[in-house]
């Protein structure tokens, strides 16, 4: 979607024609840079929701898998709201602006609670060993990388 941004921008603005379509093309560029990532939240926003129902209920075989899922999941939620936020302030319809700012607030809270539910689960490995008698902490040790 940036692409359209870039393009629009490159467009020659010498005449009030051009100015005008320039910024007509602008504003729907930058109108579909904030859209298709504001698409892949709510597309995130289904996986977790599939994969939550899945947490305490799966094979314990394929729980690593679900903790997987859910930690990409999160991420490509974080990393779609990053390109939401840049894209913002560029959108001119300010009451959707704000729709659209609610609605991405709600999706990362919802993130969150899919993440703590896995965690209360114990689907998460420890990704941060604090003490010496960590399991994790004892490997990196054994193989001379702690």
């Amino acid at each position: 979607a940036y692409q359209k941004v870039a393009a629009a921008k490159a467009l020659p603005r010498d005449t009030e024609e051009e100015v005008l379509f320039r910024d007509t093309a602008l504003e729907k560029a930058y109108e579909d840079a904030l859209l298709v990532p504001f698409k892949v939240m709510r597309l995130c926003e289904q996986g977790l929701n599939a994969a939550s129902f899945m947490i305490g209920a799966c094979n314990p075989n394929i729980e690593s898998d679900l903790a997987s899922a859910i930690l990409l999941l999160a991420a490509g939620m974080r990393m779609s709201w990053m390109n939401v936020l840049m894209n913002l302030p560029y959108y001119k319809d300010e009451v959707q602006k704000d729709v659209i700012r609610k609605e991405c607030t709600v999706l990362l809270r919802y993130t969150k609670k899919i993440e703590e539910q896995a965690e209360e689960a114990g689907i998460f490995p420890d990704f941060a060993p604090l003490t010496e008698d960590d399991e994790v902490q004892k490997i990196l040790e054994a193989a001379g990388l702690a």
